[in-house]
């Protein structure tokens, strides 16, 4: 489902599904750079996945891999349409989904919100194939906007074998940290947007919004985001597939984390986009070399990564 709220229209980090990236040569041999560079740092588990819900968007059409629309949950203007029809939403905005969850909560309540979203993540959905590679690429740390628990199915572990931190809005409450040396085996998973098992820690509407931002000035161990993670943002590098930095809250969110270090203290940025904004590239890649674009479908760069980490194809679905 889609938990970082889409605040423009469009889908985040991937395209309908009859949608090509034109990549010119020398963007694909930085591609090719860029995904040997990646490749090498998920196999010693030395990256940071971000994981957002254009994760779930369907292949492209005539591909190897199959993912059907009625197992993906929506995505954020799919989730914001739904809410605004079922709340009656007057304005034209159907895309803003914090404006959208905003009303629906005001007109109906929090709890039927909550239990909105909840149904539309949950039935009948499944993780793609591209999560479930993902997830077998053991990232030692991932940190997800997602209020869905398609991630934790697709590592297919039993419950005790990784960990998962869910976004607390109380500020009184310590932030369950990663380990001193985050273990690969044992993944920790931070949802830092709540889970739908927990209706007091979805961030959706414009309040929750407010009310995260200003969590995210707490001290530790407070703060949202735990010591130990926020010192591994600042060691290795991440890589971003599902989102697009189009999306204001996503920005503010990348900027608050990274905010006190010095350019020459942060590591390598990627974020899978296929088709990335001209000016938000301009400001973060070419100006404040904070982020570099991958300019493909996830869809083409999962499997890629797969098999230079791995040695191996990726597979087709669920692992045997």
């Amino acid at each position: 489902m889609p938990p970082d709220s889409l605040t423009q229209p469009g889908d985040r980090g991937a395209l309908p599904d009859d949608t090509t990236a034109i990549i010119t040569p020398q963007q694909s041999q930085q591609n090719d750079e860029n995904l040997e560079y990646i490749a090498g740092k998920v196999a010693r588990s030395q990256c940071i996945l971000f994981l957002g819900s254009a994760i779930h968007v369907p292949p492209p059409q005539g591909g190897a891999y199959q993912y059907s629309k009625e197992k993906s949950p929506p995505i954020g203007v799919e989730l914001s349409a739904h809410l605004a029809k079922k709340s009656a939403f007057p304005g034209q905005e159907t895309w803003n989904l914090q404006r959208v969850s905003q009303h629906y909560e005001s007109k109906k309540s929090r709890f039927r919100l909550v239990e909105e979203i909840a149904a539309a993540v949950r039935d009948e959905c499944e993780p793609s194939p591209v999560l479930y590679a993902l997830a077998q690429l053991n990232f030692p740390i991932v940190v997800t906007t997602n209020y869905d628990q398609l991630y934790e199915k697709a590592l297919g572990k039993p419950r005790d074998q990784y960990e998962v931190c869910i976004y607390n809005p109380d500020n009184k409450v310590p932030t369950t940290d990663c380990s001193a040396t985050p273990d690969p085996n044992r993944p920790y998973i931070l949802k830092i947007h709540g889970d739908i098992d927990e209706p007091e820690s979805i961030v959706i509407t414009d309040e929750d919004y407010i009310h995260f931002m200003l969590r995210m000035g707490d001290k530790q161990p407070f703060h949202p985001v735990g010591k130990n993670v926020l010192t591994y943002l600042a060691k290795w590098p991440t890589l971003f597939i599902g989102y697009s930095l189009m999306d204001y809250n996503f920005r503010v969110l990348f900027k608050t984390i990274r905010w006190q270090l010095d350019a020459a203290r942060i590591p390598p940025n990627y974020s899978v986009d296929i088709k990335p904004d001209e000016l938000i590239r301009d400001i973060y890649e070419n100006q404040r070399r904070q982020v570099t674009f991958i300019v493909e479908n996830l869809w083409d760069y999962v499997p890629k990564l797969y098999r230079a980490a791995k040695k191996e194809e990726m597979p087709t679905g669920p692992p045997q």
